[in-house]
């Protein structure tokens, strides 16, 4: 006899319960985080105890990443998550650099080491950037890069092979991934 009943997908999420699916959520992704493992319905109800009706909506909300599209992005905002991007990813690579070039990083990597007063919302962006940025397949013509670029290039040119990655980019030099990217790119 199975411990819990599968919820049926008839049942409705209650909308006044919103806003605890999302606490719950970014708890689940700060265990995830702490636990460097993917959450499990059984973890979200044995250790977090999300309510079993809640179970899949926590499930899908620690999922569901939004899809950031970069040049649809501000100059603005591609400058405030890339500035993000920067302090994330170099608490994750002073952490565990090795797990971080071997893992990657996950949506609770980042909870953890995003401000504590952002949202889930705030925190999946995030990811959402990086992902996009990392992904990226075509980067713009060199004349739109920041005028740094080649400063950084040349000071990245200095650091050892291991840490010319691109989260050992951002973490060594002080920037955020697209920034690392481009940088990346100048190597060559």
């Amino acid at each position: 006899m199975p411990l819990f009943r599968k919820r049926k997908a008839s049942q409705p999420f209650p909308p006044e319960r919103a806003a605890e699916v999302q606490r719950y959520a970014k708890e689940a992704l700060l265990l995830s985080g702490r636990l460097k493992r993917p959450m499990t319905p059984n973890d979200l109800y044995m250790i977090l105890y999300v309510p079993w009706e809640l179970v899949d909506h926590v499930m899908a909300a620690i999922t569901d990443v939004p899809t950031v599209s970069l040049d649809q992005l501000s100059s603005d905002d591609l400058a405030r998550l890339d500035n993000a991007s920067q302090s994330a990813i170099s608490a994750s690579y002073q952490a565990d650099p090795q797990h971080l070039q071997e893992e990657g990083l996950s949506l609770g990597d980042i909870a953890v080491r995003s401000p504590k007063d952002w949202t889930l919302d705030q925190i999946k962006e995030l990811f959402g950037f990086i992902v996009a940025v990392l992904q990226l397949k075509t980067l713009p013509p060199r004349d739109s890069w920041p005028i740094d670029i080649k400063d950084l290039a040349h000071r990245a040119s200095t650091l050892p092979p291991t840490a010319q990655s691109t989260y050992g980019l951002v973490s060594e030099l002080g920037i955020g991934v697209y920034k690392a990217r481009l940088v990346k790119e100048a190597l060559g």
